[in-house]
């Protein structure tokens, strides 16, 4: 110690913590020091000019004592006789606590004294607090909560003390650890009474979803990403569509049934049993579908979709008359429509491609039929796939109840040149183009391009697996997907960048950065979920002694939005349409080069993509308006003030003109792309003219739309 024990006199240190105003100096510099003679008054809330006299008299009293040392330019701090005084001291409060009982409501929802080793112990555990640190804030948490007098305590107000000492103190990562999830219980109300949510399909669960959706974007925020991610999320450089399951679940699912038809269906996650055994009938494959596709949209924020659909059913049908497989397939499409197998009363969503031939990869596999037994090989099938694809196409000209479309679940119909000009399939694709006429919602995979793998695979909400299978599908019984999903605010870029086009590029390659650095903790944390926690089970059920969900060739996706828009406000909206198109056409290219450069170096594949229209399309031009002048946006619809997700725009444009020019883009968004044909825009169409074009042209996916 470095005062003398002949210096040390009990008597005088007694009579100096017996006043009032030496003890909290006292307790003050044990958790903040060196302190200064104005810092120590403003701590205790004087005024230096009013009492710097009574008060300088107290620091000299324990000065006398040995108890603090210092002055008042270099900061006054305890000796080590005054921190075992200030221990001693802390002791007895601490008895004299225990005598005056507080309760505090518990977060295990249970009364209890208050205690002060559960901050300490709340502080390590989850911010990990030094030990030393953590006494320090704990005891000054304390005296703040005794001082104000309350009577009842809560958990939720104990840790918001803690967090603003911790802020006080420059403890922000701290902070960000400790800090408490939630809505407020206004917010709460609102939703309880309706005023905060449209929801078409309302329900308790609803309220339960929100609250819920709340607290895992907060945790993502605040817990996961880094704090310029997350930064540039909130200000609007860049939009994360999942972030409610960013940490939680994939984006979309692309099945492989082939093995729960082969072995049937044991699902047993800690008991919560789903079972199917090996279906003997088609109502017995459907029946399994359907259960299964409502199991996994809990582990899918997005779409899920089952690949030549047709085909997998067709040794069940063999024997059936026409009107059975239509009642059959029906009675599926509704009960599709009409399951309620996620939270806050959403629907599957799901969509069933079909192939109007027996492709290549598939005639010589193994067919699986009744019983999961093999029933020779699939390309024995072709009857049977005219039949089917017959049946399914009256179905779904009739619609639901002869009055709406069947869009849920989305049909995908597979074609390219040659299967355009086949004799034969000439009835069933004028089948398919009458019912676009009649309802829309048919969308149209063109595996013409060379660009295009036989066994691409899409969904109605524009995400693409380039290669669905690439091995013997004889053992291949895996699924694969988009992990999830990214948007960029090009408006905004264009904004920032002033006309420089150097200076756009290099705005735009930090962005992309930003955003790869996101997917890329995406992919950690659903490793984690998937392999670690098992937090997603049916992903690790076992098909031929494999996961099901193959997360290695599942891929992550950069999308975009307002790309004609930042054309505009780049180049000036008096600037041609050509000129417009060649600078998105060069915007387009360059992420597409930068994303092949990073796919050399990151360990998932990543791809670029064209985004859908959502609340995302309002939200980012609500954020750049907040930022940027009205005059400076570009918006294609001033009345509903969405950036658009169409790669361009103009009056009156051409049907050849859209097809020549959304040729240009397909082949670079290789996450997913769409031409959206709407046959209001363009009436007494003949549609099978403009399959025609399509096939002609390097166009990889279309959607036939009403409005």
């Amino acid at each position: 110690m470095s005062e003398s024990e002949g210096n040390i006199n009990p008597n005088k240190i007694l009579n100096a913590v017996s006043n009032e105003v030496r003890v909290e100096i006292l307790k003050l510099l044990s958790h903040k020091n060196p302190l200064s003679f104005t810092e120590i008054m403003e701590e205790r809330g004087l005024l230096p000019e009013k009492d710097a006299g009574r008060f300088g008299y107290h620091l000299r009293e324990l000065k006398k004592t040995h108890l603090i040392k210092g002055g008042p330019e270099s900061g006054y701090q305890l000796t080590y006789i005054g921190e075992k005084v200030v221990e001693f001291l802390w002791t007895l409060i601490d008895l004299r606590r225990e005598e005056d009982y507080i309760p505090v409501r518990t977060s295990g929802y249970t009364i209890e004294h208050f205690d002060k080793s559960k901050i300490i112990d709340s502080l390590i555990r989850e911010a990990n607090v030094p030990k030393n640190l953590a006494d320090k804030i704990a005891k000054e948490t304390e005296e703040r909560l005794m001082k104000a007098n309350i009577k009842y305590l809560t958990a939720p107000l104990i840790r918001e003390a803690v967090n603003f000492i911790l802020i006080e103190n420059g403890y922000e990562i701290y902070r960000h650890n400790l800090t408490r999830l939630g809505l407020p219980p206004y917010d709460i109300s609102k939703i309880i009474t309706r005023e905060k949510v449209v929801e078409e399909n309302f329900n308790p669960e609803t309220i339960h979803k929100i609250a819920g959706d709340a607290i895992m974007e907060q945790f993502l925020l605040l817990n996961i990403l880094d704090r310029d991610i997350a930064d540039g999320y909130l200000s609007g450089d860049f939009y994360i569509p999942n972030s409610n399951y960013f940490i939680l679940r994939v984006n979309t699912l692309h099945h492989n049934f082939r093995w729960f038809l082969k072995e049937g269906f044991k699902y047993n996650p800690k008991k919560n049993c789903l079972g199917f055994p090996k279906p003997k009938k088609l109502i017995h494959v459907l029946n399994l579908i359907s259960n299964v596709l409502g199991l996994s949209q809990n582990f899918v924020s997005g779409t899920q979709v089952i690949d030549f659909f047709n085909i997998l059913l067709l040794p069940y049908i063999k024997q059936m008359e026409n009107d059975e497989i239509r009642d059959a397939i029906y009675s599926f499409m509704i009960d599709i429509a009409n399951t309620y197998s996620a939270r806050g009363g959403k629907s599957i969503s799901c969509c069933l491609s079909f192939e109007l031939e027996i492709p290549k990869y598939l005639q010589n596999v193994k067919a699986i039929g009744p019983s999961g037994k093999f029933t020779g090989i699939y390309g024995d099938y072709l009857d049977e796939l005219y039949k089917f694809n017959e049946i399914v196409l009256e179905i779904l000209s009739d619609g639901f109840n002869s009055s709406y479309a069947i869009s849920n679940p989305s049909q995908i119909f597979k074609v390219n040149k040659e299967t355009i000009n086949n004799t034969e399939l000439k009835p069933i694709i004028n089948k398919i183009l009458n019912t676009a006429n009649k309802w829309g919602n048919i969308n149209i995979v063109n595996t013409t391009p060379k660009w295009q793998d036989e066994t691409v695979s899409y969904t109605n909400t524009l995400e693409r697996i380039e290669t669905l299978w690439d091995i013997d599908l004889n053992s291949e019984f895996s699924a694969r997907g988009n992990i999830d999903w990214v948007i960029l605010n090009l408006p905004r870029i264009a904004i920032e960048s002033n006309g420089i086009r150097q200076k756009f590029n290099r705005i735009l390659d930090d962005r992309l950065e930003t955003c790869q650095e996101a997917l890329g903790q995406k992919n950690i944390e659903m490793k984690k979920n998937i392999l670690d926690y098992n937090n997603l089970p049916f992903f690790t059920y076992k098909v031929n002694g494999h996961n099901y969900f193959n997360l290695n060739d599942s891929s992550l996706s950069i999308s975009y939005l307002g790309v004609f828009e930042a054309a505009n406000i780049f180049l000036g909206q008096n600037s041609s349409f050509t000129a417009k198109v060649k600078f998105i056409e060069e915007i387009l290219k360059y992420i597409y080069d930068y994303i092949n450069h990073k796919n050399e170096d990151f360990d998932q594949i990543l791809n670029l993509k064209q985004s859908i229209m959502g609340k995302w399309s309002e939200d980012l031009v609500k954020l750049d308006l907040l930022n940027f002048d009205r005059e400076k946006l570009y918006l294609l619809d001033e009345k509903k003030q969405v950036y658009c997700n169409s790669n361009f725009y103009k009056p009156n444009l051409t049907l050849d003109e859209l097809i020549k020019n959304e040729a240009m883009f397909h082949k670079l968004l290789k996450g997913g792309h769409a031409t959206i044909l709407s046959l209001k825009n363009y009436p007494n169409l003949n549609l099978s003219i403009v399959l025609d074009k399509i096939c002609d042209e390097e166009i990889g996916f279309v959607k036939f739309v009403k409005n």
